[in-house]
């Protein structure tokens, strides 16, 4: 197992950097596991926040647009200190994030079967060992000296917190039936959240979720490239994100459905503005941004079921 907190680098250039990758991974839950695990007892009084607007400021579109290194050194490191800010990030570009972040997703996300491949490997468990925090110099400490005395305080324990994410659920091709037998016309349809053979309550939470991801990527079964298909396939795909805020989700904890239904209906909001869009632009580019949305979208139900699990 690799830990994470012994690779934060000392710069600032570096350290925006090495979080943009982390806030793409989907190992971020880990990393928020160590980080609360030395928090309490190294956390620098000089770096202590309570919001994430609190720390981006005026620099939040910056972030969407073109990630951490519009923020300056303290603010970077002050995401470290409270380690729970670093999930809400994650949920703030996935959702909304320009294409900086998509093309860092692309990059930095290995191939479904990759994950599953590497999450099928088992390490044995060791509980940590509790050890006496270390403890600054003096109130002007730097947050470098921070970074090491975390990172010494890891090697100690040897393999620290462990955190495990589960394996993927296999993943099962969804049916359409929007060939070309169907009517242009049709709204509702068997592919996407209208699948049929989705929304399985017996399975687990992690299992649900990337249940939901699998059935979302139909998406991309079907390539239109008229206005009229591009406009369909787009009111097909809103009908199906209807479906999914009717649905029960009880394989899910209440908290789960919340925040996956306030997802959802950002998500097709987004959608209709790529419908609308059809008309007055670009077919292929108003389909690559309706793509982007879409590849945010399951990245999202991807790395909320490894946070679940």
């Amino acid at each position: 197992m690799t830990i994470q907190i012994l690779n934060i680098p000392d710069t600032r250039q570096e350290l925006a950097t090495w979080l943009d990758r982390q806030l793409v991974d989907l190992h971020l839950a880990q990393l928020v596991a160590e980080l609360e695990y030395v928090a309490e007892d190294l956390n620098p009084a000089d770096f202590e926040v309570d919001s994430l607007d609190g720390i981006l400021g005026d620099r939040r579109d910056s972030v969407l647009e073109s990630g951490l290194r519009s923020l300056d050194y303290d603010q970077c490191a002050a995401l470290l200190t409270c380690p729970a800010l670093l999930l809400e990030l994650q949920e703030l570009v996935l959702i909304h994030g320009g294409r900086y972040w998509q093309r860092l997703l692309e990059s930095e996300t290995p191939a479904p079967q990759q994950v599953a491949k590497e999450q099928r490997k088992t390490e044995p468990k060791s509980a940590p060992v509790l050890l006496e925090p270390v403890k600054p110099a003096s109130s002007s400490r730097t947050f470098a000296g921070w970074i090491v005395a975390v990172a010494t305080l890891v090697v100690l324990v040897s393999i620290g917190v462990w955190y495990q994410t589960p394996d993927l659920p296999p993943v099962n091709q969804v049916a359409e039936n929007d060939g070309p037998e169907a009517e242009p016309t049709m709204i509702a349809s068997t592919w996407g959240f209208d699948n049929p053979a989705g929304f399985d309550d017996s399975q687990t939470p992690s299992e649900y979720l990337n249940q939901l991801a699998e059935m979302a990527s139909a998406w991309f079964n079907k390539r239109p490239e008229s206005a009229e298909d591009l406009k369909v396939r787009l009111a097909q795909f809103r009908h199906g994100c209807e479906t999914l805020l009717n649905a029960p989700h009880t394989a899910l904890a209440p908290e789960d459905r919340e925040w996956l239904r306030e997802r959802c209906r950002t998500w097709a909001s987004k959608i209709e503005t790529h419908h609308d869009a059809v008309d007055s632009e670009n077919v292929l580019a108003v389909r690559e941004e309706a793509d982007e949305t879409i590849n945010r979208l399951i990245n999202a139900l991807r790395m909320k079921a490894s946070e679940v699990a």
